[in-house]
């Protein structure tokens, strides 16, 4: 999909699984004092895409959300919060463990980790510790990144839990991308254009490549996402006439090279 005003990519997907295209009219028929249709009058068209992506991607997700701040990356100037299931197993020193990220102490909040939880061994949660001021039996403190227990609480081997957050800031082990889709943001319309390969029938050896291409079409905003293994990434175009256009173009496929046939 390119921009009609700059020509940019605004987004791509490469690995179309199916794709239709479905053309519809609107239409009104006239009929005499009985009821026979004599003439049908069509009035407009619409054309429809409809394709799914073989694997989920962030680019396509992002355009679907719409908004230019769709898709962030984080970086020393743009920093956001990152949430965390943080396990630890618990070393030869029982009273201390130390996280994976420096936790981030949310606003109004007292503690960045305010509890920790001792994993049973199907990975169930067990005793919780509580974080607090001294490390005592059943609280623990927190200071950067190393958890302090008391003498007791744990023991080597054992493996603790701690939800919490951490800044993600670009740097090396501190790096995310962040999606955002907000209720007053809706996709861009532009060009849209798929490249198709084809072979001539007569010839399989010759392979032809194919553009179809949607002078004005808008990304659907509507999208149904599932996260199992074997799931695609669908998404709908609507293409739509250019207004200012006196052929009143849908779509057009041009194959260079191509010869036609009787």
């Amino acid at each position: 999909m390119f921009s009609t005003t700059t020509r940019e990519a605004l987004w791509s997907v490469s690995q179309i699984s199916s794709f239709s295209i479905s053309i519809t009219t609107d239409s009104q028929d006239a009929v005499d004092a009985t009821g026979t249709p004599i003439m049908t009058f069509y009035r407009a068209k619409q054309c429809e895409i409809t394709a799914e992506n073989a694997l989920w991607d962030l680019g396509l997700f992002a355009a679907q959300g719409g908004g230019d701040n769709a898709l962030v990356s984080s970086t020393s100037t743009n920093k956001f919060n990152v949430p965390i299931f943080d396990e630890v197993e618990i070393g030869s020193t029982a009273t201390t463990a130390t996280l994976s990220h420096t936790p981030v102490l949310p606003t109004g909040e007292t503690y960045a980790v305010p509890y920790v939880y001792i994993l049973n061994g199907d990975g169930t949660l067990g005793t919780k510790l509580v974080a607090g001021a001294s490390a005592e039996t059943g609280t623990f403190t927190q200071s950067g990144a190393t958890l302090t227990f008391a003498s007791g609480d744990l023991a080597t081997g054992d493996t603790i839990i701690a939800f919490y957050e951490y800044e993600a800031n670009g740097t090396a082990g501190s790096q995310a991308v962040k999606l955002q889709n907000t209720a007053k943001d809706f996709p861009k319309a532009g060009k849209f254009v798929l490249e198709i390969l084809a072979c001539d029938p007569c010839d399989k050896s010759t392979l032809y490549y194919c553009y179809l291409i949607l002078p004005s079409a808008t990304l659907a905003p509507d999208v149904d996402l599932d996260f199992s293994t074997d799931a695609t990434h669908s998404f709908t175009l609507r293409a739509q006439q250019d207004y200012c256009d006196k052929q009143k173009l849908l779509y057009s496929l041009i194959c260079p090279e191509a010869a036609t046939r009787e």
